[in-house]
């Protein structure tokens, strides 16, 4: 189990990311956890490197025709790659006009605790970069997009995280229970700037 790709399937259920009614896009979708819990009817499920049931493909050079899908999910996408730019052009030029897109990113203020992991943790992961702040997204969105950022704070997943990665590589059941406890913490305490960065973008 991925416990952050399992936190985040809970967090898109909470939040209604629900894909459009045409086609939609879930880049960098690793397992499919995300969508296991937000639908797969109609969904096209891309990772550099699959899974069963997801299709192998490179964001920066999407597959698909310009204006493809009503709705694109970049969840904890963009840290990973060298070029984020250039990716971030991809993802608009498959997404058509009107189309909602979710986007998750680290918070640049973002800390596990003990804090001094956190660095380690970026490197485990295999981000580019430790995060991003809020004018960052905001300069994301095209003229005329709706654009809506907030940050997610998760405190009782980032204090837990140590015993959550453990759990996940010796009983993924109990992982599974301590990601939902930490979930359901973090549902009533989410405001703070040490989580990560939510986004929907609306474009026009």
């Amino acid at each position: 189990m991925r416990p952050g790709a399992y936190y985040r399937a809970l967090l898109a259920k909470r939040l209604g990311m629900r894909p459009g009614h045409g086609w939609s896009l879930d880049l960098g979708a690793g397992d499919g956890t995300v969508l296991g819990h937000v639908g797969t009817e109609k969904v096209v499920a891309l990772d550099p490197a699959p899974r069963q049931g997801v299709v192998r493909g490179d964001g920066t050079a999407l597959p698909f025709a310009c204006s493809s899908f009503s709705t694109v999910f970049v969840m904890d996408v963009l840290e990973h790659v060298a070029d984020d730019g250039h990716l971030w052009q991809e993802v608009l030029r498959v997404t058509a006009p009107g189309a909602t897109i979710w986007l998750t990113v680290p918070s640049r203020e973002m800390r596990l605790f003990p804090a001094f992991l956190t660095p380690f943790a970026h490197n485990a992961w295999g981000h580019r970069r430790p995060g991003y702040g809020r004018e960052d997204l905001e300069a994301l969105a095209p003229p005329g997009a709706g654009t809506s950022v907030y940050c997610w704070d998760e405190p009782a997943y980032r204090t837990l995280y140590p015993v959550i990665w453990l759990l996940a590589r010796l009983a993924h059941p109990l992982a599974r229970v301590a990601v939902r406890a930490a979930f359901w913490y973090d549902a009533r305490h989410w405001e703070g700037d040490q989580g990560h960065l939510v986004c929907r973008i609306v474009l026009p």
